[in-house]
């Protein structure tokens, strides 16, 4: 199972490089139906194989590490943010076990970079050089930009995002609610501030889609890479979450959402959210959390192995 898994991961990379060969050939790989990386992964890895071919495990390890020391810095924030929250809420006794307390600042950011580089899922996808591990990262910056408030950054961010993958565009809906509640009590200032940031969220793909036609000569990329996912007619969310008083677990709960229902899943998008998971640490006694992920991965592997 882990060769076959690291062979998927490794066809993956295959994929990326026959991109680039194309390119380099002066054949456009949009034309076909092999290449359906966005032009912002076709411009990166053509980047890399170019400048840095014989360095890709260390650039692909230390992007992991970036992407470690970032998610323990939003997980140090978020709790800081949340302990301040809970201190102005009265909160029955019968609750106390489920209040956060200073002492998980000390050990939680620290177990969320470990979990990350730790799990398999990670080390597999870095040993495989999947192409997830960039998008990670990215995704790492965004929910650190987001909940430093620096949200023109985190905009822009969000438009790499969903340029090179159409399904974190969605991402748009947490953001607007993180901003709207931290930005103080002036509703008018409020809804400024949320508009500013979704024009500066399209604004920037916007110029990135240009961008993209005039890097590879054609629209066609917009088929092989968004209609490709569009036209997945089996694929589409029927579950509803009510989550409008803590937009970050939002967040956090829609990335899940997005690994599970994209057309193309990694075990890196996996290895992302495992690793956030001790945030809510203090509430992990309500639910057995291995036993879920361990019934889901056998599950998974059961429905490739019989039913595919």
């Amino acid at each position: 199972m882990i060769n076959e898994v690291f062979g998927e991961k490794r066809y993956e990379q295959l994929n990326a490089v026959e991109g680039v060969n194309l390119w380099r050939q002066g054949t456009n790989p949009y034309d076909s139906d092999i290449f359906h990386e966005s032009p912002l992964g076709l411009a990166t890895y053509n980047y890399l194989l170019t400048h840095f071919p014989d360095w890709l495990p260390l650039v692909f390890a230390i992007c992991d590490l970036l992407t470690a020391t970032v998610l323990a810095f939003v997980a140090e924030q978020y709790l800081y943010k949340s302990i301040e929250m809970e201190k102005k809420q009265k909160v029955p006794e019968s609750a106390s076990s489920l209040v956060l307390k200073w002492s998980d600042v000390n050990w939680v950011p620290l177990l969320v970079a470990i979990l990350y580089l730790m799990s398999p899922f990670s080390v597999l996808s870095c040993g495989g050089r999947s192409t997830v591990i960039f998008q990670n990262c990215l995704i790492a910056h965004f929910m650190l930009f987001t909940i430093l408030g620096c949200w023109t950054f985190a905009s822009i961010i969000l438009a790499m995002l969903s340029c090179h993958t159409l399904y974190h565009v969605t991402l748009v809906v947490p953001l607007a609610m993180y901003i709207y509640q931290t930005s103080g009590n002036n509703k008018t200032w409020k809804i400024i501030k949320v508009w500013t940031s979704v024009c500066t969220f399209a604004v920037a793909a916007a110029v990135l889609i240009m961008m993209f036609r005039k890097f590879t000569g054609s629209w066609q990329f917009l088929w092989s890479t968004y209609g490709c996912i569009l036209s997945v007619p089996d694929l589409t969310p029927n579950i509803a979450f009510r989550l409008r008083k803590d937009p970050f677990f939002f967040l956090f709960i829609h990335l899940f959402i997005i690994t599970i229902f994209k057309s193309y899943p990694c075990i890196g998008d996996v290895a992302f959210y495992l690793a956030l998971l001790p945030i809510w640490s203090h509430l992990f006694y309500l639910f057995n959390t291995g036993q879920v992920f361990l019934l889901t991965d056998i599950l998974s592997a059961y429905v490739k192995e019989n039913i595919i």
